[in-house]
């Protein structure tokens, strides 16, 4: 298992969830964001001060490339805590 975590500043930065087995969304900043797939509709906010978390269950990987749009279109701070499935054999 891999810890990667992303740091999102601007509005429409992009992350990648290649190999993701769970991922942490955590709102640092002074405005809500919107979490998406890459050019499509809100899946969901994520308000200021807060987390949402997905954890992968049984196998489950989460694929796609996610994007985060700030409310007004301003800039925030996000940080985006990934759980990557190791790709080293032990």
């Amino acid at each position: 298992m891999q810890i990667v975590v992303d740091t999102i500043t601007e509005t429409n930065e992009t992350f990648d969830l290649g190999l993701c087995v769970g991922f942490t969304v955590i709102n640092k900043g002074q405005t809500d964001c919107s979490l998406h797939y890459q050019g499509g509709p809100a899946l969901l906010v994520v308000e200021k001060g807060t987390a949402r978390e997905f954890a992968g269950f049984s196998g489950y990987t989460y694929t796609g490339t996610m994007q985060l749009k700030f409310k007004g279109g301003s800039a925030g701070d996000v940080e985006v805590i990934k759980s990557l499935a190791s790709t080293e054999e032990s």
